[in-house]
C-alpha cells in the first residue's frame, strides 16, 4: 500500500532537485552576462584634427587591449560644444571639453586631460605685435558657437576692442592654415595645446610668430576657468626659435567628463588605463603626460564620477588606519571600563551569593532547632520564622539580591528544613498520644 507513495515521493524528490539544478544554471549564468558583457560607450572628442580625437583613438585602442569589455567608440564632432550637447543629451557617454561652469548636475568629472593654449598666430610683416594691435586686421577665428569663438571675444572685450575693429573669418583648422599661406588672414587665433600640429605647419611653412596674451591674471579675476599658462621658447621650431623666448599666455584645462548614470566598473576601468597605462598612451602621443587627477583638497569645479572617484580613492587610508592613534585611545578606554564593569559584576555576584549563602546558613541552623525542639509551642514559633524567612529571600530575588540560581539553592534548603519541621511535628504528636 505504501509502493504508490514512495514513487510519488521519488518523483517529486527528482522534479525539485531538476528544478534546483535548473534555478542554479540560471543564477550562474545571469551573473556571468551581467559582468562579463561587453559594455558600449562612445566619447564626443571634438575634429578629427584635434589633440582630443587622437588620446581619445589611443585610448580607445589600448583600453580594446586592457579592458577588452570595454568598447570605445570615438565620435568625430564639431567641437566642445557639440562634444557637451551630445552628453548632456545622453547621446554619449563621456566627452572631452574645456572647463566651463554650465554644466547638468548630472555631469561628472573623469580626468583632467591637459591644457588648451591661446594662441595667436600672426604673419612676420602683419605689425601685429600685441593683442591691441589685432584692430583693423584679418584674423581666422574658429567657427560661431565654439569654446574658442567665446574666448576670442573674450579676449577682444578685455583689451577694450570692439568686434568692428576686428575683421574676423570664421573658419575650420585646415581652412584657417590655408586662409593665413595665402595671405588671406593676418593672424590666426587657436585654443589648442602647445606644439598643435596645424599651427607647427603655419610658422614652418611661412615666416610668422606668435605673440603673448600677457593678462592671465588679470583675465582669471573675471573668469576663474582661465590660467596662466607659457608657450615654452622653441616648441615650434628649435632653430631660428619659435617663439623666441617663453612666451606668456592664458589656458584652459580640457577635461574628460561623464554622467553620473554610465557604468561606474566602466568609468573605473578607463580611469585606471589613463594612469596605469601612461606610458603607452605617452609613447603614442606625448601629450598624454600632462592627464592628471583632480586634486580633492582644492574646491573641484565638478563632483567626480563614482568609477573613477573608486580608483583615486583605491590607496587612500582607511578610517581606522588614518586615526589609529584615535582609535587605540578609545579602545584603551572601552578596555577598560567594560574591564572596570566585569570586576563590578563580579563583585555584585559575589554579594549576592554571600547573601544566599547567608539564608542557607540560617536555615541549617533552624533545622538544628527543628531537631532540638521537644514541644509544639515552639516547633510554631520556628514555623513563623520560617515562612518570614522566606519572604525575606523573595523580597531579595525581587529586588536581585540574589540570583534565580542562588534562589533554588535557598528554596532547597528552605524545603528541607520545613520537612525536617514537618518530620519533627509528627514526632512530638506521637509522643503526646503515648503519654495520654
Amino acid at each position: 500500500m505504501f509502493q504508490p507513495f514512495k514513487i510519488a515521493l521519488l518523483r517529486n524528490k527528482e522534479f525539485w532537485l531538476l528544478i534546483t539544478i535548473f534555478s542554479l544554471i540560471l543564477f550562474f549564468g545571469f551573473h556571468t552576462f551581467v559582468n562579463f558583457r561587453p559594455i558600449y560607450l562612445t566619447i564626443a572628442a571634438g575634429p578629427s584634427t584635434a589633440e582630443s580625437f587622437e588620446l581619445s583613438q589611443v585610448i580607445a585602442e589600448q583600453l580594446s587591449i586592457y579592458s577588452p569589455r570595454i568598447k570605445l567608440r570615438v565620435l568625430d564632432t564639431k567641437g566642445s560644444e557639440e562634444n557637451l550637447e551630445l552628453l548632456q543629451q545622453r547621446k554619449v557617454q563621456l566627452a572631452s571639453v574645456p572647463v566651463s561652469g554650465d554644466l547638468n548636475p548630472s555631469i561628472r568629472l573623469v580626468s583632467f586631460l591637459f591644457d588648451d593654449v591661446f594662441q595667436i598666430v600672426v604673419a612676420e610683416n602683419s605689425g601685429i605685435e600685441t593683442i591691441a594691435d589685432l584692430k583693423g586686421k584679418r584674423i581666422a577665428i574658429p567657427e560661431p558657437e565654439t569654446d574658442a569663438d567665446e574666448f576670442f571675444w573674450i579676449l577682444v572685450k578685455h583689451y577694450r576692442l570692439s568686434p568692428e575693429d576686428i575683421k574676423e573669418v570664421s573658419l575650420s583648422g585646415t581652412d584657417a592654415n590655408a586662409a593665413f599661406l595665402n595671405n588671406q588672414v593676418d593672424a590666426v587665433f587657436r585654443v589648442r595645446p602647445s606644439g598643435n600640429k596645424l599651427i607647427q605647419e603655419l610658422v614652418q611653412q611661412k615666416q610668422a610668430r606668435i605673440i603673448a596674451v600677457d593678462q592671465a591674471a588679470a583675465l582669471k579675476v573675471q573668469y576663474p576657468k582661465f590660467k596662466s599658462a607659457l608657450i615654452p621658447k622653441g616648441v615650434y621650431q628649435g632653430n631660428s626659435p619659435i617663439p623666441q623666448r617663453d612666451l606668456p599666455t592664458v589656458s584652459v584645462d580640457r577635461i574628460l567628463i561623464s554622467d553620473e548614470r554610465v557604468n561606474n566598473d566602466a568609468i573605473y576601468e578607463i580611469t585606471r588605463l589613463l594612469y596605469e597605462q601612461r606610458q603607452f598612451l605617452t609613447s603614442r602621443m606625448p601629450l598624454s603626460n600632462e592627464i592628471n587627477p583632480p586634486d580633492q583638497t582644492k574646491g573641484l569645479i565638478l563632483p567626480i564620477h563614482a568609477g573613477a572617484a573608486k580608483y583615486y580613492d583605491r590607496e587612500k587610508p582607511s578610517f581606522l588606519s588614518e586615526n589609529a592613534d584615535l582609535v587605540a585611545l578609545i579602545l584603551t578606554v572601552v578596555a577598560g571600563v567594560l574591564s572596570w564593569l566585569w570586576r563590578l559584576k563580579q563583585k555584585f555576584a559575589s554579594v549576592q551569593k554571600n547573601r544566599s549563602d547567608r539564608y542557607n546558613r540560617e536555615f541549617l541552623r533552624l533545622i538544628e532547632q527543628i531537631k532540638r525542639c521537644e514541644n509544639l509551642d515552639s516547633l510554631n514559633k520556628i514555623r513563623d520564622t520560617l515562612y518570614q524567612e522566606f519572604a525575606v529571600v523573595i523580597d531579595a530575588f525581587d529586588r536581585d539580591l540574589i540570583t534565580s540560581e542562588s534562589l533554588q539553592s535557598v528554596r532547597f534548603a528552605w524545603e528541607a528544613t520545613l520537612y525536617a519541621l514537618q518530620d519533627q511535628e509528627s514526632y512530638l504528636l506521637r509522643q503526646l498520644k503515648k503519654d495520654r
